[in-house]
Order: structure tokens, then C-alpha cells, then sequence
């Protein structure tokens, strides 16, 4: 006997769930820095890609220390990660031992919070927003840029970073070090995914809109939608900052509060998908505490300086454990009561709590590897989409049978009126004929 639709992705997903502890393994072999130093003398970059400067950077806080000058106060500082709530600026510094083959090599930037100035061996190379001392001064940024120089055989890494809008501050993504053409192969693949990914969840949001107003008494549709538009927005400005570079760097606030309602508002809405697919009715109680709880971060976003809202960065990840567990609850319960597609559904919500808890541990230190949430967060909403249209199209397919059928009885119905007539034309036609 052939599997099932839902026992085939079952299987797939299983696979996926075992592959994840195996995806941060390519980067287990790069160098590390340690102690602000990065020994990457043995280290090939035709073979092994970009490099990645992750690792002990030595840190002065509070202090802009220039590029030729040394650190008076050498506290180690761990990239990526923030800085502690008390730091609003400060000085990183690494330095990066390479082989002697390589004399052109590019840097990229990723997320640093929230302006910065980088100098290599005293020779400013990179800037995004305008890092100062004082705060009203400091002008907020994500500048995600490629930048190449003429490297020697040890290079001086030194970033000025000032924070004065986001409660996580100091460099909370990827700097990478290698031959340009590498790094601009890799940012375009990594836009191109970007695309696929923001283009995929808007199609599927437009397409289950249409969907919406066929079937108007599948409501879900509709919360689907609205699941996979926010989604796609939310993306837009995730993936190499969209956003930011749109609307400027004058925006900053105004986008960083565009990502937070984004994430915060489809989390709820993938909420309200489950249940209203799954038929499973919350009480009045449950169903006022859900809002109040979702819609008043939003508003306490929207409302409050970005100083204050920013915070919510740090209650996100925690929201989204939350909503994928109880996903997978609320499919646990509708595959008892043999709901289609639930079996799938229910690994699909599975691996995806597992995911986000293992970014949420990554955030924290607490295990290494790669931040996948929003790929698990795509995953399950891309084989949600596909449920929900497969179920829709087994509806057309019957109502388009019974529509065949009706037909057919129709038919038969005018045959047997029109043989009815006329027997009862020759009947009448018989009496007439025997009154004569």
C-alpha cells in the first residue's frame, strides 16, 4: 500500500529534524579569535570561503580609542553579542594573523547596533550611521556593505560602535573577511534566497485571499493571509536590511518598529490559522487575555519611544517558542480527533518549536550553530499553504462532482417530465377518443 500525502511529508520532516544538529558544522573548522587574535595563517581562503571573525574581541567601553592608539581598559568582548545594558558606546578591537598568499581581501559588515566607524590598520574603511558619545548626536544605521583593501600579513581591526535607540547594543551579527568576489557571490545568493523567501509568503498571502472570498465560511483563509503578508514583510526587512536602506537612515526607528509589529502580529495571526482550521474553539476568556496580550505589545511598540520598544527584541524569540508550542498542541489535540493533514502539521509545528528554542539558546551562548528560525518559521508556513490548498481544491473537486451529478439528475428529471407529458397526452387523447 502507497503512503499518504501526509505520511510522505512526515517522513521529510523527520529528516529534517535530524539533520538539524549538522548545520553549524561548517563553520566549527574556521579559526576563532581568542584574547582579541585571530590565527588565520593556516587558513585557506580559496578552499574555505570567507571567514568569519567570530570570537573574544578585546572592548574599552565608554571610550572612542583611536586607531593607533592601544586599549587602556582590555575587557573581552564576545562577537556576535551585545554589550551589557550600561555600555551606550565603545571601542572593539581584533587582531587578524593571515598567510602570506593573500594581499587583496574585502570585509562585510553585518548588524551592528546601532552606528559604527571600522578602521583597518589605522585606515578607516567602513561607516554606517554616525557613531558619537552623545547620544541625541548618534545617528542609527544597519549598513550591510562590502569593502575591499590591500591586506598585510596581520591586519589592526578597530570599530568605534555607539548605541542610542535599541536596548541591545554592539556588534550582533556576522563580520566576514575574505576575497571580494567570495563575498559578493555569497550576499547576492544570500539576496536571491531573501527574494525567493519575501516573494513566496506574499504570493501565498495574495493567493489565500482569493482563496478567502470563495470560501467565505473558511475564515482561516483569510487569517492566513494576513499570516504570510507580515511574514513577507517581515523578511523585507530581515534579510540584508531591506528595510533600512529603503527607508533611509533617517528611519531607523520607524523601521526597526516595522520589523517588531511585523514578527509580533503574524505570530498571532498563525495562532488564530490553527485554530479556526482546525475547528478547535477557544473560551471567551482565553480568546480576551490572547488579545490583550498580543495587541498590547503592538501598541506598546507603536506608542512608546524606540528606546523603550526596542526592548520587545528581547521578549520576541520567547513569543515565538510560545506560539510553536502551542501549535503543536492544537494539532496533537485535532490529530486525536483525526483532523486531516494534522499528523504532518503537528511535525512541522514540532520541528519548528525546536528551531526557534535552538536559536533562543544561540542567543544566549548556550549552544553554537546557525539562527534558523525564520526558515523554520517559512518551512511551516509554506506546508501550511500547501494543506490548505489541497484541501480547498478537494472542495472544488466535489462541488464540482456534485455539480456534475446535479446535472445528470436534472437531465434524467426533464426526460421522465417530458415521457410523463406525453403519456399523459395519450391518455387524455384515449378519453377523449372513447366519449366519442
Amino acid at each position: 500500500m502507497s503512503p499518504s500525502n501526509d505520511e510522505r511529508m512526515t517522513r521529510f520532516l523527520i529528516f529534517y529534524l535530524l539533520t538539524l544538529p549538522f548545520w553549524g558544522l561548517s563553520a566549527s573548522d574556521m579559526p576563532r579569535a581568542t584574547n582579541g587574535v585571530l590565527d588565520a595563517r593556516s587558513y585557506d581562503f580559496h578552499t574555505g570561503g570567507s571567514l568569519v571573525l567570530n570570537g573574544d574581541w578585546l572592548f574599552q567601553p565608554d571610550a572612542f580609542v583611536a586607531p593607533q592608539d592601544s586599549l587602556v581598559a582590555k575587557h573581552l568582548q564576545l562577537v556576535p553579542g551585545a554589550w551589557k545594558k550600561t555600555v551606550h558606546y565603545g571601542t572593539y578591537r581584533l587582531l587578524v594573523l593571515l598567510p602570506k598568499s593573500h594581499r587583496k581581501l574585502a570585509l562585510k559588515t553585518g548588524d551592528i547596533a546601532t552606528a559604527f566607524r571600522l578602521y583597518v590598520n589605522r585606515q578607516h574603511l567602513l561607516s554606517g550611521g554616525k557613531p558619537s558619545k552623545n547620544p541625541q548626536l548618534t545617528k542609527s544605521a544597519y549598513v550591510h556593505a562590502i569593502k575591499s583593501f590591500e591586506a598585510s600579513d596581520s591586519l589592526w581591526i578597530t570599530i568605534h560602535v555607539s548605541n542610542a535607540e535599541n536596548v541591545v547594543g554592539g556588534i550582533s551579527g556576522v563580520i566576514q573577511l575574505g576575497e571580494e568576489t567570495e563575498l559578493n557571490r555569497a550576499t547576492a545568493n544570500s539576496s536571491m534566497l531573501g527574494f525567493l523567501i519575501t516573494g513566496a509568503m506574499l504570493l501565498c498571502g495574495l493567493f489565500h485571499i482569493g482563496f478567502g472570498f470563495f470560501r467565505k465560511r473558511n475564515f482561516y483563509h483569510f487569517y492566513y493571509a494576513g499570516t504570510c503578508l507580515l511574514m513577507s514583510l517581515h523578511f523585507f526587512c530581515m534579510n540584508e536590511r531591506w528595510l533600512y536602506g529603503f527607508l533611509g537612515e533617517g528611519n531607523w526607528a520607524l523601521a526597526l518598529k516595522i520589523e517588531l509589529i511585523s514578527i509580533i502580529a503574524s505570530l498571532f495571526l498563525m495562532q488564530k490559522t490553527a485554530e479556526f482550521f482546525f475547528g478547535i474553539r477557544r473560551g471567551r476568556l482565553f480568546n480576551w487575555i490572547s488579545g490583550v496580550f498580543w495587541f498590547g505589545q503592538i501598541v506598546l511598540i507603536i506608542v512608546v519611544p524606540i528606546t523603550l520598544g526596542s526592548r520587545m527584541v528581547s521578549f520576541i524569540p520567547y513569543d515565538a517558542v510560545a506560539i510553536a508550542v502551542y501549535i503543536t498542541a492544537v494539532s496533537a489535540m485535532a490529530f486525536r480527533l483525526k483532523k486531516e493533514g494534522s499528523l504532518a502539521i503537528f511535525v512541522c509545528s514540532a520541528v519548528m518549536s525546536l528551531v526557534v528554542l535552538s536559536d533562543l539558546l544561540f542567543v544566549h551562548q548556550h549552544v553554537g550553530g546557525l539562527i534558523a528560525s525564520h526558515y523554520g518559521l517559512f518551512f511551516y508556513a509554506l506546508y501550511l499553504t500547501f494543506v490548505l490548498s489541497r484541501q480547498t481544491a478537494f472542495a472544488f473537486k466535489q462541488a464540482r462532482f456534485f455539480s456534475e451529478q446535479l446535472q445528470i439528475a436534472n437531465a434524467a428529471l426533464e426526460v421522465q417530465n417530458e415521457n410523463l407529458e406525453n403519456l399523459v397526452s395519450r391518455r387524455t387523447q384515449q378519453l377523449l377518443e372513447t366519449e366519442q
